[in-house]
């Protein structure tokens, strides 16, 4: 094929072409791009030849394993990207100014991270959406949402992006009073063996069934005491009673610094686990993301600092 001299601009290159090319990086054979995008096996075939031939390259490899791209494919991609992605922006220039998104997570983590989020991209108005963990990552692929913040390890969409934002540290809590009572830490876990947990319920199918905490103590290891739908009804719940709460140390936060929760280290325990990103890059635009994951990230840092001084003194001297 020969190559085109510098100067020379493809005369009639179409962005049509350019999603396929996409579809076919993004799912690595041509059925697979073909039924992502609604066409034939043969279009995409056909779209992909004209590209070459409008930009003067071998693009893809094929082979009985599907194709994959060249080296020039994979040198040139960002570049194709920028130019579709700016093309579609002054497209759309009224349409972007009400831009929305749709944003899911668990109840804590909107609470938490939604209006930093909003503040990083005023120009986008953001539908939060409050789902259980489950019900985030079963969802992601009817369109429900354009982005969401999930929890470990599980199952979403193929095409989605993922990006990691930091360790999400899980720790036990207690009323001060309470917290005194039960020693001077580290506990011992054994020492809890007495002391109701306020345990997590989910709804499935119209009934409501146990769910897991994550906690190093199992349910069958536990005194059940209340049970509550949301971590934020846990929380205070565990504030005005001397029931114990297992969760993540960013959701309990505000109600530490205000000394009505504690931080209780127990012997052994170490429990975290990575809170990510993830987004359908087909509704979510690069500029986006990568203004948003900063901000989270930056949130995130700042919400879990070690707990507060004055929250450590009042546990060691109530």
């Amino acid at each position: 094929m020969r190559a085109r001299m510098s100067h020379e601009l493809p005369a009639e290159l179409r962005l049509g072409d350019l999603a396929v090319f996409f579809a076919v990086h993004r799912y690595g054979s041509v059925t697979g791009a073909a039924r992502a995008i609604g066409t034939s096996p043969s279009h995409v075939s056909k779209a992909i030849a004209r590209l070459e031939a409008q930009l003067g390259r071998v693009l893809v490899h094929r082979s009985v394993h599907g194709v994959a791209l060249t080296e020039t494919a994979l040198r040139i991609l960002p570049q194709l990207d920028e130019v579709v992605r700016r093309l579609h922006a002054i497209a759309n220039l009224d349409a972007e100014a009400g831009r929305t998104l749709g944003f899911a997570a668990p109840s804590y983590l909107l609470t938490l991270f939604l209006p930093a989020l909003a503040a990083a991209q005023p120009a986008v108005r953001f539908s939060g959406l409050e789902l259980p963990p489950a019900m985030v990552r079963a969802q992601a692929g009817d369109n429900v949402f354009d982005l969401c913040l999930v929890v470990g390890a599980g199952k979403l969409p193929p095409a989605w992006q993922v990006t990691p934002i930091g360790p999400l540290r899980r720790a036990l809590f207690a009323r001060p009073a309470l917290a005194a009572a039960l020693g001077p830490p580290p506990l011992d876990a054994r020492a809890l063996a007495e002391v109701p947990f306020i345990l997590p319920l989910s709804s499935a199918g119209g009934r409501f069934v146990e769910a897991d905490d994550d906690c190093p103590l199992g349910w069958r290891e536990r005194r059940v005491g209340h049970r509550a739908q949301t971590l934020g009804l846990a929380l205070a719940l565990a504030a005005r009673t001397d029931q114990l709460v297992f969760g993540p140390a960013i959701a309990a936060r505000a109600l530490v610094d205000a000394g009505a929760l504690v931080e209780l280290p127990v012997r052994g325990w170490r429990s975290s686990d990575l809170l990510a990103l993830a987004c359908n890059p087909e509704r979510v635009l690069a500029s986006e993301h990568q203004a948003l994951v900063p901000a989270l990230t930056a949130t995130l840092r700042a919400l879990d600092d070690a707990p507060p001084a004055r929250a450590r003194a009042e546990l060691r001297l109530t």
